[in-house]
C-alpha cells in the first residue's frame, strides 16, 4: 500500500484509489509515456487569463494533482504534501490557448527533470520554483 496524501474530503488517497477512479471514469482521459491522466473538470473551449484546469496524474510511482493556470509568464511549482494530506501539487503557470496531450506531456517532462534533479530528497520535502 502506498499512501500519497488525502483527498479534499479527508480520506487518504492511495494509488489504488486512482485505479478505482480510472475504472469509474471508464479509463484514462489521456495516456502517454509512463503517465495516466484523468481530467478533473471538463476542459473549456476558450481560456481566459484567469483560467485553471486540474488533472490527476499517475506515473507508476505517485499520484499528483496537476493544475494548469493560464498566465502571461511561465512558472512551475512543486507543492509538497502537508499536514492537510493533499497529494503533491504540480502547478504550471504559462500562456496557453488550448489543452492537449502535447502541452501536458511537455509540462510533465519539465517536472520529471526537476524530480530527477532532486532524487535524493523524499517527494514530500521538495519545494521548488522553476523560472523559464
Amino acid at each position: 500500500m502506498i499512501i500519497i496524501g488525502r483527498c479534499n474530503y479527508g480520506a487518504f488517497m492511495l494509488v489504488s484509489d486512482f485505479v478505482k477512479l480510472i475504472e469509474l471514469n471508464g479509463g484514462c482521459n489521456r495516456e502517454f509515456g509512463d503517465w495516466q491522466i484523468i481530467d478533473v473538470h471538463e476542459i473549456p473551449e476558450v481560456f481566459t487569463q484567469a483560467s485553471e484546469v486540474d488533472f490527476y496524474c499517475y506515473n507508476k510511482k505517485s499520484v499528483y494533482l496537476l493544475r494548469l493556470r493560464n498566465r502571461i509568464s511561465e512558472m512551475l511549482y512543486i507543492i509538497p504534501e502537508n499536514e492537510y494530506g493533499h497529494p503533491i501539487y504540480l502547478i504550471a503557470e504559462l500562456p496557453f490557448a488550448n489543452v492537449d496531450n502535447e502541452l501536458l506531456e511537455s509540462i510533465l517532462a519539465k517536472f520529471n527533470m526537476q524530480f530527477q534533479y532532486n532524487a535524493w530528497l523524499p517527494p514530500c520535502t521538495v519545494l521548488t520554483v522553476l523560472h523559464k
